[in-house]
C-alpha cells in the first residue's frame, strides 16, 4: 500500500485490526448459562431458609441469601408510617361546625309544576331509544313510520333539551364550589 492509500475510505492498513467478535457461540451461551445456574441456586437457597449472610456468591451451591440479591430493597422489613397530621385530623371551629350541622335542603318543588314541554321532551330522549329497543326485539315488522315518529321523537327531545341548556353561568367567577 502507498502512503496516499491510507486514508482512502474502504482501505484498511495492516494496523487496523478487525472489531472483535465472539470466536465460539457456544462460549457466550456457556457463560449464560452459568449465570442462569446461579440464579437459581441462589434463590433455591432462599427459598429452602439456607440463607446465610456471610456465604460467597462465587459458587452455584453457596447462595447469600435474597438480601445480597435484592435491588428494590424488599427483604428490609417495612418501616412504621410516620407519625403525623393526616388529612381528618384537625380541629374545626364551632361555629362553623354549629353552621354545618344546621343545614337543611330546601324541599323540592311538587312535580306538577313542572315544565310539560321538559317532561316531553325527557320522554322522547329517554323514551324513544327504549321503544325503539323493544320494537326490535318484539315487533321488527313494525310498519315504517312508527320507526321514524320514534327517531323524530328522540331528536326533537335531544334537540330541545341542548337549546335550553344555559348559554352562560350566573357569575363568571364562580368556579363550581358554592351548593
Amino acid at each position: 500500500m502507498t502512503p496516499g492509500e491510507d486514508n482512502v475510505p474502504g482501505s484498511r492498513s495492516s494496523e487496523d485490526q478487525p472489531p472483535e467478535e465472539p470466536q465460539d457461540a457456544d462460549a457466550s451461551g456457556q457463560d449464560d448459562d452459568a449465570v442462569w445456574e446461579d440464579l437459581v441456586a441462589r434463590l433455591k437457597a432462599t427459598d429452602s431458609g439456607d440463607a446465610s449472610p456471610g456465604a460467597g456468591a462465587g459458587s452455584p451451591g453457596s447462595g447469600s441469601g435474597f438480601s445480597a440479591f435484592d435491588p428494590l430493597g424488599l427483604s428490609s422489613p417495612a418501616a412504621p408510617p410516620p407519625v403525623g397530621s393526616g388529612p381528618r385530623d384537625y380541629e374545626t371551629d364551632p361555629e362553623v361546625e354549629e353552621e354545618l350541622d344546621s343545614f337543611v335542603p330546601e324541599d323540592p318543588g311538587p312535580l306538577s309544576e313542572a315544565d310539560p314541554r321538559f317532561a316531553l321532551a325527557w320522554a322522547g330522549a329517554a323514551g324513544s331509544p327504549l321503544l325503539i329497543v323493544l320494537l326490535l326485539i318484539f315487533w321488527r315488522s313494525a310498519p315504517q313510520p312508527a320507526w321514524w315518529v320514534l327517531i323524530a321523537g328522540f331528536a326533537a327531545g335531544v334537540g330541545y333539551l341542548l337549546w335550553q341548556l344555559p348559554q352562560r353561568g350566573d357569575d363568571d367567577h364562580d368556579d363550581g364550589a358554592r351548593l
